[in-house]
């Protein structure tokens, strides 16, 4: 009896057990089951924030393109001003000349009416003098009856030659004066068209000028910050800043680059070592990367010139960028190809035959390996 109620006891001790067990693995289910849930909900959150960010991602593609196609319609319309102000200047000079032409020709027409009339009033004044006589009295008082008619002969033959010496009179000056003057007026009033449609073009440009000269220098700074931080991420310390050789003209400077690597003294790009300028080329890139990010990337071999040092901080900072837009690197290097999502590229594995490969290293860490062709 005594064995077999301690058996009992054992075994109604066992059963609490097993009924403490049963009913902390049913909390347990009720755990798994709220956490499921919950895992659900979150996953339809994850799904609906995807579904958002890809239309923004799109909306803001096609706000890039469209701010992309007014720019190239822009400097399309600049050229074709730029060519019709050329053109203008061309047909100004041609007027110009032109315009000269004729001013010259009406002066040599002046000229020669005045001679004309200087020798007119010559010849009235010889009759006058040889004769005393006035032109429109000649009819009238000449009386050549008792004349001499050797005499007569002379005067004629006299009076003759003064008329071939006087030449040929151009009866039709006047009327030649008149069309030349309005041909005259007429190329006025185009020159004064010229000069409008040329100045019109003129305050055009220079409305131009101002808006890029105003959205130029904003980015410029907006670089000009973010250089200094992105090249010191990368050297790890140091001072990097870039200047405007003319702050005057804007537009047509030139840009320098002034960096000094932590340990060195500061010094222009032409200065430093092939891989000090590529990896400050890098931060350059980054820097302007920075200034207005694009939802997508392409780099082709950056890290060409840089040391594995010097590459892996550049891939450090390619994953921070990778965080808010999509990348797309051309590299043979072994630390950038680590940072990658997925591996594109050419393999050999028979002489004279190439297969293409690409590999998620996402499915490598699962176990399997998928999309090679």
């Amino acid at each position: 009896m005594a064995r077999w109620t301690e058996k009992s006891r054992a075994l109604e001790a066992r059963t609490l057990a097993l009924g403490d067990g049963i009913d902390g693995a049913r909390r347990e289910t009720e755990a798994r089951t709220e956490e499921a849930r919950t895992c659900r909900e979150r996953r339809a959150a994850c799904l609906n924030e995807v579904e958002a960010l890809t239309r923004l991602a799109r909306e803001r593609e096609k706000t890039v393109a469209e701010l992309a196609e007014r720019t190239e319609c822009a400097r399309q319309r600049v050229r074709e001003m730029a060519e019709q102000l050329d053109a203008d200047d061309r047909v100004v000079r041609e007027l110009r000349a032109a315009h000269e032409e004729r001013r010259e020709e009406l002066e040599h027409h002046r000229l020669r009416e005045n001679e004309i009339r200087l020798r007119i009033e010559t010849l009235l004044e010889e009759v006058r003098r040889d004769h005393g006589l006035e032109l429109d009295q000649v009819e009238v008082e000449d009386d050549v009856a008792g004349a001499d008619p050797a005499q007569l002969e002379a005067e004629i033959a006299d009076l003759r030659t003064r008329i071939e010496r006087l030449g040929n009179v151009n009866h039709a000056a006047l009327d030649e004066l008149g069309q030349v003057e309005e041909k005259l007026a007429f190329m006025r009033r185009e020159e004064a068209d010229l000069v409008a449609a040329d100045q019109q073009l003129r305050e055009t440009i220079t409305r131009i000028d101002e808006i890029c000269t105003a959205r130029f220098t904003e980015t410029f700074t907006k670089v000009k910050e973010h250089f200094h931080v992105t090249f010191r991420k990368l050297f790890g310390g140091g001072r990097a800043e870039i200047f405007l050789e003319d702050p005057e003209d804007v537009l047509w400077s030139g840009i320098e680059i002034r960096v000094r690597p932590p340990g060195k003294e500061l010094r222009n790009m032409a200065l430093l070592s092939g891989g000090e300028r590529s990896l400050t080329t890098v931060a350059l890139l980054f820097s302007i990367y920075l200034t207005k990010p694009p939802p997508f990337c392409l780099l082709d071999e950056v890290d060409a010139a840089l040391d594995e040092a010097n590459n892996v901080r550049m891939c450090e900072m390619l994953k921070e960028f990778a965080r808010d837009g999509q990348f797309l690197v051309i590299t043979h290097a072994r630390p950038t190809m680590t940072i990658a999502d997925a591996l594109y590229g050419v393999t050999m594995p028979e002489a004279g035959v190439s297969r293409h490969v690409s590999v998620r290293f996402a499915d490598i860490e699962a176990g399997r390996v998928v999309g090679l062709n």
